[in-house]
């Protein structure tokens, strides 16, 4: 029995590998095809990611119900899927041009099924809730003329529905999953790549020798790396678990305490989606949403992603002078260096020359994101392949190489398949939103709760994007949220990048907001600390992530790269600084509470008070606030030397 148990593994592991090969391969078709449409190639690629996910999930499916009927059922899935992807491929120009609204029986029923395994392959990866969503909006779409009051519609018949979500080849493969086709793949691939190539590995030791010179950096250990390695991987989750693995028990080694710790990453790691030039998933629906060039995009993001990084670097160091006290030991990474591969300087090379093609091609010829992260991808496999051919000390046999590429490939097809078909589904809940006409209903709906006033609006949105976040993830609380949302800030005069923005950053907030705060578990896991004192600490050590949707909505300038945005960026950079430390000073006594809550107030009028002169006022007393508080520390620290 053990050996067909491990024949059968290794015939999936099999059909894992050469299906991710090919799944790497189309999305590589469809970028150098001039020709290709996206929503053909999107039917492809839905189809090949639920496969890849059948496959991954045949354990699962193995300890539930035995081997043969698990792997029963999956060869069927995988047939009906592989049917379902080469009658859409192939019929794409038909049921477009001479079926459009006259679809035969056999284009229903296959409608039907695909919406359904779609949806159950969308429970597979993300659970139940975005399931759920869509399939209330599914309902909603067939039985709005049964719902009173605003939610009353006319009512679809289901074939109006099915030719509405696929057949016509927009809702679950229109704009959404093009945007995952055209943009987020090729990341995805790239930071597959770099991951089993030592690039991440490289950034993490790089990160880790500068705390050998200095023990004060070792909690900043944990924003660099999460700031780098969140660009990477956009999800806070996996970046959490991948850098706090050895971050949070090197921080408690050091004296501070497990609660802080778990607080300093959680915080880092919520923020690599903001990070350019290579942002989340996010930030190309922005994008597509917009029409502008995803470039734009970046620029935008440049100076807050700064004072959000910029803010926790000020907090740990805060917390450092408080809580660490300097051992001068040389062995402190001993046991850390088993885990942790020394990182060549040739690694960085190779990373440094695929992130410099991206940026280049980007900012010089200017080119769609796309087809920058394609030659950023090239770039970087010719140099990791040039580095294991000639130089002596990475010299690797032609099959290790070929076994490197295929795992690169595979963590490539794992990150992108479940992403494909979430953006699917979401494509689903769009369209009904618009074709039913909700979306206008809602965001009116919306400013007269906000009683036609700025400020209840944007909370109302806030809070909405938050309760969105809690159940499902960054993009989908953006997506569900800006189809309502964006109007009705947009009716204040909100300028249409701000608004984007500041919904964006909102539906982050959710990962470390209680009550679900989905990535303290997991710093909690790490550090041994309680999930509400760990979630506070991480709230307040990330409140510029609060803060900077609002400064979007009041000071758009922020959103700028030129000298209108450097005004702004030091306005609501030192105001952020001054609520930072704040909240960061922890010594009792009557003096340091005062001192704390004259910060607080000179921080919130620098963010946000309407006169001029009362702003910068504010400025010039934080700055003075700041240094005075900067001298009492440093003479503290002289005082009582290590």
């Amino acid at each position: 029995m053990e050996k067909e148990v491990s024949r059968t593994d290794k015939f999936r592991d099999f059909l894992i590998k050469a299906l991710s090969v090919f799944y790497v391969a189309y999305i590589g078709y469809f970028i150098i095809s001039f020709f290709a449409s996206p929503q053909q190639v999107v039917v492809g690629l839905i189809a090949l990611s639920a496969i890849f996910v059948s496959l991954m999930q045949v354990r699962l499916f193995t300890a539930r119900m035995g081997a043969w009927v698990s792997g029963g059922l999956i060869t069927a899935l995988a047939l009906i899927w592989l049917f379902i992807g080469l009658y859409f491929y192939t019929e794409y120009p038909s049921l477009l041009y001479e079926r459009d609204g006259a679809n035969n029986t056999l284009d229903y029923v296959l409608a039907v099924l695909l919406i359904v395994l779609t949806l159950v392959f969308t429970y597979i990866c993300y659970g139940l809730t975005i399931p759920l969503v869509v399939t209330v909006f599914l309902l909603y779409g067939l039985l709005g003329q049964f719902l009173p009051g605003f939610l009353y519609h006319p009512g679809m018949r289901l074939e109006r529905l099915l030719q509405e979500t696929s057949l016509s080849f927009s809702g679950m493969f229109g704009m959404l999953p093009q945007v995952g086709l055209k943009y987020v793949a090729i990341f995805i691939v790239f930071a597959g790549f770099v991951r089993v190539f030592g690039g991440m590995d490289y950034v993490i030791d790089m990160v880790r020798h500068l705390a050998r010179r200095n023990e004060r950096m070792i909690p900043q250990i944990g924003v660099l790396a999460s700031m780098i390695f969140g660009s990477f991987t956009g999800s806070a989750a996996a970046n959490l678990a991948g850098t706090g693995a050895f971050t949070i028990p090197l921080m408690k080694q050091h004296g501070i305490p497990p609660k802080v710790a778990g607080g300093i990453e959680a915080a880092a790691s919520a923020g690599g989606q903001i990070m350019p030039p290579i942002m989340g998933t996010t930030a190309f629906v922005i994008a597509e949403y917009l029409g502008i060039q995803y470039l734009d995009v970046v620029v935008a993001g440049v100076f807050p992603a700064i004072l959000f990084y910029f803010s926790i670097v000020v907090a740990v160091y805060i917390i450092t002078l408080i809580y660490m006290k300097p051992t001068h030991n040389k062995r402190t990474f001993e046991n850390e260096d088993k885990i942790a591969r020394q990182g060549s300087s040739w690694d960085g090379i190779c990373l440094a020359l695929g992130m410099g093609a991206i940026f280049y091609l980007l900012v010089v010829p200017r080119l769609d994101a796309m087809t920058c992260g394609f030659y950023g991808v090239v770039v970087y496999l010719v140099a990791q392949i040039f580095l294991r051919v000639v130089v002596p000390s990475r010299r690797r046999s032609a099959k290790d190489l070929a076994r490197t590429l295929v795992d690169g490939s595979v963590r490539a097809a794992a990150g992108t398949a479940p992403i494909i078909l979430l953006l699917a589904c979401l494509g689903i809940v769009v369209k009904i939103l618009v074709g039913s006409g909700l979306s206008t209903r809602l965001s009116y709906g919306l400013v007269e709760l906000g009683g036609n006033h700025m400020v209840p609006v944007i909370m109302l949105v806030m809070l909405v994007c938050i309760l969105f976040g809690m159940a499902v993830t960054t993009v989908a609380a953006y997506i569900l949220t800006v189809i309502v949302a964006a109007p009705a800030l947009q009716s204040f005069g909100i300028p249409d990048l701000a608004t984007h923005f500041a919904i964006f950053y909102f539906a982050m907030l959710s990962a470390i907001t209680p009550p679900v705060a989905g990535i303290i578990p997991i710093a909690c896991g790490l550090s041994g600390s309680g999930y509400m004192e760990t979630a506070w600490e991480s709230m307040k050590l990330g409140v510029a992530k609060y803060l900077l949707p609002f400064c979007f909505i009041f000071q758009p300038d922020l959103l700028k790269l030129d000298g209108d945005g450097l005004v702004a960026f030091l306005r609501v950079g030192v105001g952020i600084i001054a609520i930072t430390a704040g909240l960061q000073i922890r010594y009792p006594g009557a003096v340091v509470s005062v001192t704390r809550a004259l910060l607080l107030a000179v921080g919130f009028l620098a963010l946000f008070s309407s006169y001029t002169a009362m702003a910068w006022g504010a400025v010039a007393v934080s700055v003075v606030m700041l240094g005075l508080v900067s001298i009492y520390w440093r003479k503290k620290l002289d005082a009582n030397p290590a």
